[in-house]
C-alpha cells in the first residue's frame, strides 16, 4: 500500500502537495526500523547502508534530486560547458540523448 501511496504522491507533486512529507515519511520509516540511522542525512544513508535500507534511502535521494532538477520552462539546450563535455564524449547532444534513452529503456528499475 505504501508503494501505491508513493505513486499517487508523485502525481500530486505536480500540484505541490506531497513531495516533502512523503519523502520525509520514508526516511522516518527507515529510522524507526533501525535507531542507529537516526540523525543520518539521506546521503549518509545511501553511502553507509545496503539491502532494503539502501534501496529505500536511494529512492528518496533519487526522487529529491529529480524534483529539485525541474524548473518552470526547464529543458532546452545545455549550458556551454556541459554541451562541450557532451559533444566531446558523445559527438553531439542528439547522439547523447539517443544513447541515454536507449540505456534508460534497457535498465530495469522501479522508476
Amino acid at each position: 500500500m505504501r508503494s501505491l501511496c508513493r505513486i499517487l504522491g508523485c502525481c500530486q507533486v505536480a500540484a505541490g502537495s506531497v513531495r516533502g512529507s512523503e519523502q520525509e515519511g520514508t526516511r522516518d520509516e527507515l529510522v524507526a526500523a533501525d535507531a542507529a540511522l537516526a540523525g543520518k542525512s539521506r546521503e549518509d544513508l545511501v553511502r553507509t547502508t545496503s539491502g532494503a535500507v539502501f534501496n529505500q534511502a536511494a529512492q528518496v535521494w533519487n526522487h529529491t534530486f529529480y524534483w529539485h532538477s525541474m524548473k518552470p520552462q526547464g529543458g532546452g539546450e545545455p549550458p556551454a560547458a556541459l554541451r562541450a563535455a557532451i559533444e566531446e564524449a558523445f559527438g553531439s547532444v542528439s547522439s547523447f540523448k539517443e544513447k541515454l534513452s536507449a540505456a534508460a529503456v534497457g535498465q530495469f528499475g522501479s522508476g
